[in-house]
């Protein structure tokens, strides 16, 4: 499958309306959902009581498409064989994840947000947590998450 999109559809999301500059890297993933189907009376339907197959191009570690901090890299190159830079901010990117998915565990259990690594659990967490007025954000290395799962990097 092939699909086009302009470069200005990404231009909401943060990015330019312009082709990317060699070097540059997007996080994506793509994802194939397939349900078992049977044919009855003439008509394509769901079998009951089955669980549908989930296929995605890089590991999600759990079965949920809306965790963008495991998706994949693409890097844009103007010609092939050059290769993929490492994140150099990858550790501190999954610590603040990890602070991320302990605070929605404990906001549903305790309904409100923990005020420290040590209250979620993982007071090995490098991370520092800022409740503020607003909800919360865990910041380490220069790179800072929010309770929205917005991430910044500094």
């Amino acid at each position: 499958m092939e699909i086009a999109v302009p470069w200005v559809g990404f231009a909401h999301a943060g990015y330019r309306a312009a082709r990317p500059r060699p070097g540059d890297q997007w996080r994506v993933n793509f994802s194939r959902v397939e349900w078992r189907t049977r044919v009855a009376n003439g008509k394509i339907e769901k079998v009951p009581d089955t669980k549908e197959d989930n296929w995605v191009w890089s590991p999600q570690d759990q079965i949920d498409m809306h965790l963008p901090a495991y998706w994949g890299y693409v890097q844009f190159e103007e010609s092939p064989g050059v290769a993929l830079r490492r994140d150099p901010r990858w550790e501190a990117r999954m610590e603040v994840q990890r602070i991320f998915e302990a605070q929605l565990v404990f906001r549903k259990a305790q309904g409100r947000w923990a005020a420290s690594a040590p209250e979620l659990g993982v007071a090995d967490s490098k991370a520092v947590v800022e409740v503020t007025p607003d909800g919360w954000q865990a910041s380490w290395e220069g790179v800072s998450i929010r309770q929205d799962g917005r991430v910044s990097v500094h």
